[in-house]
């Protein structure tokens, strides 16, 4: 009662305060309701403060009430108005459209205020309706906006809409004043957005963007092996080969990592054809090491081409790189998973561990894990005693 009392005598400046109090204690039905007994004229600023209150604790029939009071009141909406109307009803597409004709309509400048609300929404429903919409309300000064254009390139990129993603890029560009071979002076993007932007690229054949992008970014390496893995995760390789040509293409230092991490993206995506392929290449050019030779054995032990895997090793000590601690716990490893059972199977185990140490490559803990996660109940007593004799010559501690 006392609230009422101070808003029906207050000047607008003091309304103002009561309204901060009333948001501050949460009670703005009781503040909205003294207002409108004492007819009191809202501002743009007194609506927001409200509607922020109202949207963040969930008071949709206030706000519904609110927008009513404002519109009857005339109060112009500002950018962050209609971004609090967009999230009170963010599982309405009809509504948030017409909250938006109706901004553009007023010429409100708000896009910077509603993007990320908007982008939110169409993501949770799985609809570019409004995304569209949003897009096509973006002024030619606008596209420079880099935190607005990012968050619907990377809407458009992860929703499978590639080539939108690239026209909005190409007009940002367009828009700086810019071409894909001015990459020094290139506008600062956020990572997610490169990637987003890179892959969205490869998707639809525009190797420009993809090769000026790639290009920017020479020395970062970890950009680069990120963009990779993150196409092979997603099951695309021809998207993870593309972003590798394309740096391949731009003249870039590619590392012993970006040539591993492309021959990885083979195997992960299970193109064992394309993986020795890229082998090849490397040998030819001098890269292969270790980690790639170990990367190709590993996945012809995963299809069981135990002939191929020792060929593979062959080539390996031929190309001056010798086995080690991984190359033969691959081997005992796979011989373990496929012939568990199988006395031939444990024999061949103790051959690769036997053939280990006389190479000089001493067993350690992981070569005794996955030894001892072998033995069974009717596992022979010879096996289990050369085991422990193993793990009692170890440096290092077992973690089981």
């Amino acid at each position: 009662r006392d609230m009422q009392t101070t808003a029906s005598s207050a000047p607008q400046h003091i309304a103002a305060r009561l309204v901060e109090l009333g948001c501050r204690e949460h009670r703005i039905a009781t503040v909205l309701e003294a207002l409108e007994e004492q007819n009191v004229l809202l501002t743009t600023e007194m609506v927001n403060a409200m509607l922020g209150e109202c949207v963040r604790t969930r008071e949709l029939r206030l706000v519904r009430h609110l927008e009513r009071l404002s519109v009857s009141q005339g109060v112009p909406r500002s950018g962050r108005t209609y971004g609090l109307l967009l999230r009170s009803c963010a599982n309405d597409v009809k509504r948030m459209e017409e909250l938006l004709e109706e901004m553009e309509a007023s010429g409100v400048d708000g896009i910077s205020e509603v993007a990320q609300v908007v982008v939110t929404a169409c993501t949770g429903l799985g609809d570019s309706t409004l995304v569209d919409r949003l897009r096509k309300m973006l002024h030619p000064e606008q596209v420079v906006q880099v935190p607005v254009l990012m968050s619907l390139i990377r809407f458009y990129a992860e929703a499978g809409q590639p080539e939108k993603a690239c026209e909005l890029y190409e007009a940002h560009m367009a828009g700086c004043g810019r071409t894909f071979a001015d990459t020094k002076r290139r506008t600062l993007i956020d990572t997610r957005s490169e990637k987003a932007i890179v892959a969205a690229a490869l998707q639809c054949g525009r190797r420009d963007i993809a090769g000026s992008l790639l290009e920017a970014m020479p020395s970062d390496t970890a950009k680069h092996i990120a963009m990779i893995r993150h196409c092979a995760a997603r099951g695309s390789l021809n998207e993870a080969m593309q972003a590798f040509q394309a740096l391949e293409a731009s003249g870039a230092d590619l590392t012993h990592s970006l040539w591993n991490t492309a021959l990885d993206a083979c195997v992960e995506c299970r193109d064992l054809k394309r993986a020795e392929e890229l082998m090849r290449r490397m040998e030819s050019a001098g890269v292969a090491d270790a980690v790639s030779f170990n990367t190709l054995i590993k996945a012809h032990l995963r299809r069981e081409h135990y002939g191929r895997a020792r060929d593979i090793m062959d080539d390996m000590r031929k190309a001056g790189c010798t086995p080690n601690h991984v190359t033969y716990n691959e081997f005992i490893n796979a011989l373990v998973r496929s012939e568990r059972d199988s006395r031939r199977g444990q024999d061949a185990v103790w051959e690769v561990v036997e053939e280990m140490k006389a190479s000089g490559v001493r067993p350690n803990r992981i070569t005794c894990s996955i030894l001892l996660k072998s033995l069974r109940a009717k596992s022979p007593f010879g096996d289990v005693m050369r085991t422990m004799e193993l793990t009692d010559t170890m440096d290092e501690p077992m973690d089981e």
